[in-house]
């Protein structure tokens, strides 16, 4: 008995052995997740919100292996064309990441110095819109804060005969620098098409043939397309035009297709096997280099912070990719076109990574929500020490502060309000702030996307919140409303102007004459009225469309220049005239006019909308 009692107690002791050695060799994602169930959990989550889901490509992997590559719904809804491993998608600013993986590469040659002045490597006067001495560096356009302000026209072309070329376009679209180089980050696609450019000075290539013969070749993307017609892949192209785009609600877009000019910065198009390619090259398999650089010092010096946030100790972007913390540290970019939108993270230590595309504009379930069965959740709890009071009126840097556009800044206002658990909420915005720690703050957008963003005082003594691609600067409550009273006072005036100018066609009916007067008054009417008109319709066509031309509004802005003078002789015609004016009652009203239309002038000078340069 002992014997056999002594036999089993060897084969408990060697079997519980192989059990506990199983589970801990049971492969598992960041989150936690076992690598067999990854496939389970995110069909069950398409499942779930198949109603608002058109068409959506996963895909997962660790360094060279691929745990999911998987496309979900159709295509085109309307024709029944299922999404498969042979539908393309376009990737939007995940287009950037080939820009600076090109700039990496000219680095590790010899060709580019990341510190050096960019105005080095462009045509001389190239720049003509600089206000700061302070030089602009390659880093600086890897971080965005080389201190452009926006740009809002001639981004998607509908014509492709519109585009005259990378250098010639991003002549046309210079944007004001508003900032100091290195002060303020604000997200710029016309500086990620700079650099695009630069890599076309330097290698003597236009950008889209330096990425095929560099990028997509040594890869094997033999199913991705860059030009802003997609013409370098002809398949690409004929398999895009096949295919719809749809609103975040399923709503058709139809083809939702336009040519990028600032290509580097947004037009890449291609299959998610192409793209799972170029995404797994950031993380190759322990002793081998990657297929993007000559030497893997080249991929880690890239992957390592550029710029850091305000506690000076984690990192907000390397070289190109945003960073965030999830359950881990993920390094990762995101896309939107008219109708697409992607999205692409990774972790660096454990080689995991996942890529997203969908064609739905302003996607986020999928976008957002699949992150976590990846990478898991940021877990930080709420820390109530040492808390900055950072309730208030922020304005996203990435708007337009100067020139005809100037007026787009007051869209770009967020308000942050404290609410009863010592959080904040965001004004208009399905989103919470929660204080965790020095001078960072949990950004949680309604549980579906998490990211951490960080507070700093500037040189004027204003908060400042970092956000992952762009810097919230606070601004004086009062100074926002001033500016809708502005808007207001201009909307009244129209108004006045209106009626005035009705009252005297009927004066004019009636008796059949005009006075002299009237005619000045009539004058000023009609010039406050187009001017509020004009405005009204560069809003609608600037807000309303995607595919506007500068050169198609240009003649808005001198109109509005010359009619806004009108006031200003009004004015000085009625100071001159103003004894022999004052003595009657119904002349007195002129004065009014004068208001009116003098409200009409500092509109037009305010908001610069007289620049049509």
């Amino acid at each position: 008995m002992k014997k056999w009692i002594g036999i089993l107690l060897v084969l408990t002791i060697f079997f519980s052995g192989k059990i506990t050695t199983f589970a801990e060799d049971i492969e598992k994602l960041p989150s936690g997740l076992n690598y067999s169930d990854l496939e389970a959990e995110i069909d069950k989550y398409v499942t779930e919100h198949e109603e608002t889901t058109k068409a959506v490509s996963v895909g997962v992997f660790v360094r060279d292996k691929t745990l999911l590559e998987k496309s979900y719904g159709y295509t085109n809804i309307e024709e029944g064309i299922i999404n498969d491993r042979e539908s393309v998608f376009e990737w939007g600013s995940c287009s950037k990441l080939l820009t600076w993986v090109s700039v990496m590469q000219l680095v590790e040659k010899g060709a580019i110095d990341l510190e050096k002045d960019i105005r080095t490597y462009l045509p001389e006067g190239f720049l003509s819109k600089l206000k700061y001495d302070k030089p602009i560096t390659m880093l600086n356009l890897m971080n965005h804060n080389a201190g452009w302000q926006e740009t809002v026209t001639d981004l998607f072309l509908k014509d492709k005969d519109d585009f005259k070329g990378l250098g010639e376009t991003l002549k046309l679209i210079e944007p004001e620098q508003v900032n100091k180089p290195g002060a303020v980050v604000a997200y710029s696609n016309w500086g990620s098409a700079l650099a695009g450019y630069i890599v076309e000075r330097v290698s003597g290539q236009s950008f889209s043939e330096y990425v095929h013969d560099n990028i997509f070749r040594p890869l094997g993307m033999e199913h991705t397309a860059l030009n802003p017609d997609l013409s370098d892949n002809e398949w690409v192209l004929e398999q895009r035009m096949k295919e719809k785009c749809y609103t975040s609600k399923g709503e058709s877009l139809g083809t939702s297709f336009y040519y990028i000019s600032l290509y580097p910065a947004g037009m890449a198009t291609g299959t998610i096997e192409d793209f799972m390619k170029f995404a797994s090259a950031f993380v190759p398999k322990a002793g081998n280099t990657s297929k993007l650089f000559q030497s893997n010092d080249t991929l880690n010096a890239m992957l390592s912070p550029s710029l850091y946030y305000s506690d000076g100790t984690r990192g907000r972007n390397c070289h190109g990719f945003w960073t965030d913390e999830l359950g881990v540290t993920v390094l990762w970019h995101n896309g939107a076109t008219v109708g697409s939108s992607s999205w692409f993270a990774f972790d660096p230590i454990s080689g995991t990574g996942i890529v997203i595309l969908t064609n739905q504009s302003g996607e986020s379930i999928y976008n957002s929500g699949l992150l976590p069965f990846v990478f898991g959740n940021n877990n930080v709890k709420q820390n109530a020490e040492n808390v900055q009071d950072i309730s208030g009126m922020y304005i996203n840097s990435r708007s337009c502060f100067k020139g005809y556009a100037k007026l787009y800044s007051l869209f770009s206002i967020i308000e942050l309000k404290k609410n009863e658990d010592g959080g904040y909420t965001i004004t208009g915005m399905n989103g919470t702030v929660m204080h965790t720690g020095h001078k960072s703050y949990l950004m949680d957008m309604g549980g579906r996307k998490q990211f951490i963003i960080y507070s700093d005082t500037d040189a004027d003594g204003r908060t400042v919140l970092q956000w992952p691609g762009s810097d919230y600067v606070e601004i004086n409550g009062y100074g926002v409303l001033g500016r809708f009273a502005l808007l207001i006072l201009l909307v009244i005036a129209a108004l006045y102007c209106l009626i005035g100018f009705l009252i005297r066609m009927v004066s004019y009916f009636r008796n059949k004459k005009f006075n002299k007067t009237d005619g000045y008054d009539i004058i000023l009417y009609l010039s406050v009225i187009t001017v509020m008109s004009l405005f009204v319709y560069i809003a609608i066509t600037l807000f309303g469309s995607y595919s506007v031309s500068f050169k198609s509004i240009q003649w808005c802005f001198i109109v509005i220049g010359i009619l806004s003078l009108i006031p200003i002789a009004y004015a000085v015609n009625l100071a001159i005239r103003w004894k022999s004016i004052c003595s009657t009652k119904r002349n007195k009203l002129k004065l009014i006019n004068c208001i009116i239309g003098l409200i009409m002038t500092y509109n037009v000078f305010f908001w610069e909308a007289y620049k049509f340069w």
